[in-house]
């Protein structure tokens, strides 16, 4: 463990220093922002994105605009996420830096755990950013005159998006894998692309929640209703994501120049 607090302090120190994981954090937590107002401001005015919009938003308030904020998350983070969880465990073989971690006094799996811990708690922390941005995009329509907003309970479904969020962000842990095995994120990039048009794909085939990776979607389709059903199928996330680390792990250890 302490191998992995070394670690897991030089992992911090290099996205701390990095333009990538300011600018992924910003456009997961303010595009979401931006791509709910504006799915908002659609809603009654007609169009493709306002007819989608209304699906979503059903009987608005705190409810429909979370619920919205949640589909654009399910939609959209994992190839944010997929984006960052390749560059963190790709970049030091795209820039050329990566004999400098056999150089090292701690071994390649706690190199590769404390990418995986620091990710997890980045994620962690864009949910909770990125719920605080829509809550106070709330209040501003709130504050605008929008009618909805001062009646039913906020919490649920904000607890929802924090949840959709980091199931979201725990799929995207394949690429993590895909980068280590590849020497690189370009690949993990693609493979963020792919989940997102399998998990499309497995909705309109009828899988919906059933599939791992369209199951946040559906989740907050159902205005984050938990029945046996639901729970069996959230739960289907945790075995990909536990599969996707053990294999990350397993490849950082036996990496080799």
């Amino acid at each position: 463990m302490s191998a992995t607090r070394t670690a897991l302090g030089i992992e911090w120190t290099k996205v701390r220093h990095s333009p990538v994981g300011l600018v992924t954090t910003l456009l997961l937590c303010l595009g979401t922002v931006a791509v709910t107002g504006a799915s908002m401001a659609s809603v009654g005015a007609g169009g493709i994105l306002a007819a989608k919009s209304e699906v979503f938003v059903g009987d608005g308030g705190w409810a429909g605009l979370l619920g919205l904020a949640g589909q654009v998350v399910a939609a959209g983070g994992l190839l944010g996420f997929g984006v960052m969880a390749g560059w963190l465990h790709g970049r030091e073989f795209a820039d050329g830096t990566v004999s400098a971690l056999f150089a090292r006094p701690v071994s390649l799996r706690a190199v590769a755990r404390a990418k995986l811990i620091l990710y997890l708690l980045w994620a962690a922390a864009v949910a909770v950013a990125l719920t605080l941005g829509v809550l106070a995009l709330g209040v501003g329509l709130a504050l605008a005159g929008d009618e909805g907003f001062g009646a039913g309970g906020v919490a649920r479904p904000a607890l929802t998006l924090v949840g959709v969020t980091v199931l979201t962000a725990w799929l995207a842990l394949p690429c993590a894998w895909v980068a280590t095995r590849s020497r690189g994120y370009l690949a993990a990039v693609g493979a963020a692309v792919g989940l997102v048009v399998l998990a499309q794909l497995s909705v309109l085939l009828g899988a919906e929640g059933w599939f791992p990776f369209a199951a946040p979607g559906w989740w907050v389709s159902q205005a984050g209703a938990v029945g046996p059903a639901m729970v069996l199928q959230l739960l289907l996330v945790v075995p990909v994501a536990g599969a996707a680390a053990a294999l990350t792990l397993r490849a950082w250890d036996r990496l080799s120049l």
